[in-house]
């Protein structure tokens, strides 16, 4: 059974916290994260043998690693939009901009764009919304990153370039 990185690091926390104590550290676990699957005892040793022998933590679940948090309001956005489209007996032309950002393993965002994606608007979107967005990025990770354009119209517009 894979687990996700923050699960492997929580298991090792635990098992060093109960001084190598397989039994213990899954009573310890499940006291702590209720919530999660508990890992049989041999999981944590396993982790501890991995990441002593190879510097790194066994494979990963990587579906459990990329969850992205739904939130029901844009949810019901994009519904409200494909539905006021729909029209009987022959198809009408839909679009909707979406912002969406990758670093590492975590997903940023999304963001829609209630409106049809101009300079302005992108420009007002990295100033205002953008910096929310990032909110929970660690410093030290945005003094780092870059950030890719990809040469859309409004991306490579004057209020957005200055």
């Amino acid at each position: 059974m894979l687990f996700s990185y923050k699960e492997y690091a929580d298991m090792h926390f635990v098992y060093g916290f109960c001084n190598g104590n397989t039994t213990a550290a899954v009573e310890e676990y499940r006291l702590r994260y209720p919530r999660r699957r508990i890992p049989d005892r041999r999981v944590f040793t396993h982790v501890h043998q991995h990441l002593r022998e190879k510097g790194s933590f066994p494979s990963v679940n990587r579906h459990a690693e990329c969850q992205v948090q739904r939130n029901v309001e844009d949810d019901e956005h994009i519904i409200g939009m494909v539905q006021r489209t729909i029209e009987s007996n022959y198809q009408h032309r839909f679009s909707v901009n979406v912002w969406c950002g990758v670093i590492g393993d975590q997903l940023i965002g999304p963001y829609i764009f209630a409106q049809c994606l101009t300079g302005a608007i992108y420009a007002n979107f990295l100033q205002d919304e953008m910096p929310a967005l990032l909110e929970n990025v660690p410093l030290q990770t945005r003094l780092q990153m870059y950030y890719q354009h990809d040469g859309a119209p409004p991306h490579f517009s004057q209020v957005v370039r200055q």
